[in-house]
């Protein structure tokens, strides 16, 4: 990969992550609430319009395919939303600010986020096929940037402005920048429902519902009445022990990938981390250093949704999966559910039923740990991941005849069928079992059922047995 494809990876992704993206909405919202008193109630706008964007882009996913590879458009949106943003700040400055221009903006912003969060899935798939390790070391380090630029907010005004400003703009020209021969990516057009059926389910399924409870409980401790210390440098401590833990799982997450190892244990890890959060914040219920909690807590909710990005682009890279259609259903939907619960749900409910911080945290903790133990023991089995190897191919030819190749080869040509799934279809008619073939090809039991389904569809059949007899019937 090219230095200047590194550099605008680093940059443009630091912007992207929840943390800016959370941060810089809240700066905006409250510092609009000195002059506008339902300006944080705008924050719904986002959630709205991230379940339009999500209905709209699965509908019509080859005009949002378009707009990717024209890319300015997503160039002038970044730039459109920096200006309002940009004015906003700017009125609030003056005392001028006017409701329609903070609703523009709000709108804005709220298009931008997803457009750009599946934006950079669409550049970092072809990248990763390029050169996997340098590619996955600027994500992470991307990651554990935007923690380290939080320490920004402690800035005095009116500098903390500048995140509502620079993340969709850095993000989006940072995007733009990317040169177009480090970034193609070849279009594959599937249908939703058979994107969903070649997607590890059980493994998205243990992810999804553990960021779900992870926002549940950021959502409770945020509602709670926390003291509000004066000692600026307790909030130092709460930034750094995030920043502290972000890295470790950053790097732990790239070396299980790279190493081809399961990534339960990451998945494990980050729960953990959230549980020593949260047992942090029992422990100082009222007091000050809750805070600490509170940033351990914020750290492993955001690792879920960055081990999530992480996993998905791997997934996209290593089964040749179109790019939109798994992001906006899987990633954007479920962080739009993961914000609705942490800045919408859990305080109107709290709220709503006068039920006090301390009172909620207990039984929601049981709850959640009960759930997390459900998961790991009926979902989190076929979470593996492993770095793809091109070369694998070639020890092909020494594991089955040449005649039962060619068969193959024909059978991939006729009907669309990938490499992968070409390997996996070699194996399975030379007798492996599934956990056989994926012992062979480095893989998991579960990522190879999801390949054989897919075979089943593009050559209609419906049993191993008509798949073996199928390929043994093709005159090669």
């Amino acid at each position: 990969m090219r230095t200047r494809s590194r550099i605008t990876i680093a940059l443009g992704m630091l912007f992207l992550w929840p943390l800016l993206r959370t941060q810089a909405t809240g700066t905006l919202l409250v510092a609009a609430s000195s002059a506008i008193p339902w300006a944080q109630s705008s924050y719904y706008i986002f959630l709205i319009v991230g379940v339009l964007f999500v209905a709209v882009a699965l509908a019509a996913k080859n005009i949002l395919q378009r707009v990717y590879e024209l890319r300015w458009p997503v160039a002038v949106l970044a730039s459109v939303t920096a200006a309002a943003n940009f004015g906003v700040a700017l009125a609030v400055q003056m005392d001028a600010l006017h409701p329609l221009l903070l609703v523009s903006s709000v709108l804005f912003y709220a298009v931008c986020i997803p457009v750009l969060v599946v934006a950079w899935a669409f550049v970092l798939v072809p990248l990763l096929k390029a050169d996997f390790h340098v590619s996955s070391i600027c994500i992470a380090a991307s990651f554990v940037g935007s923690f380290v630029l939080g320490f920004l907010q402690y800035l005095p005004q009116p500098w903390p402005y500048l995140f509502p400003i620079l993340c969709p703009l850095l993000a989006g020209w940072c995007w733009f920048l990317v040169p177009k021969s480090d970034a193609r990516h070849s279009v594959a057009s599937m249908d939703l429902p058979t994107v969903l059926r070649s997607l590890p389910l059980g493994s998205l399924a243990s992810l999804v519902i553990t960021m779900f409870l992870s926002c549940f409980l950021v959502g409770i401790a945020r509602s709670g009445s926390i003291a509000i210390s004066e000692n600026i440098d307790l909030y130092y401590a709460k930034d750094f022990a995030t920043i502290v833990v972000t890295t470790i799982i950053a790097f732990m997450l790239y070396a299980l990938l790279a190493s081809k190892r399961s990534t339960r244990v990451i998945w494990i890890f980050i729960f953990t981390v959230l549980c020593i959060g949260q047992l942090i914040i029992l422990a100082f219920d009222d007091g000050v250093f809750a805070l600490v909690g509170i940033g351990v807590s914020s750290a492993a909710r955001a690792s879920f949704s960055f081990f999530l990005y992480f996993y998905l682009l791997t997934l996209v890279y290593e089964e040749d999966l179109p790019v939109i259609p798994v992001f906006v259903s899987v990633f954007v939907s479920t962080n739009i559910v993961s914000d609705a619960l942490s800045f919408a749900v859990v305080p109107a409910f709290s709220s709503a039923l006068g039920v006090d911080y301390a009172g909620l945290i207990r039984p929601a903790s049981l709850a959640v740990g009960i759930i997390v133990f459900l998961c790991l023991a009926f979902f989190s089995g076929s979470m593996a991941l492993s770095y793809p190897r091109g070369e694998r191919a070639h020890g092909f030819e020494g594991a089955a005849s040449s005649q039962l190749q060619r068969q193959v080869d024909e059978l991939a040509s006729r009907y669309g069928v990938s490499e992968r799934e070409s390997e996996v279809m070699l194996y399975i008619v030379q007798g492996y079992s599934y956990k056989a073939t994926a012992s062979e090809l480095g893989i998991t039991e579960g990522t190879v059922q999801s390949h054989i389904k897919r075979l089943y569809v593009k050559l209609d059949v419906h049993s191993r047995q008509e798949l073996i007899e199928t390929v043994r019937s093709v005159d090669a």
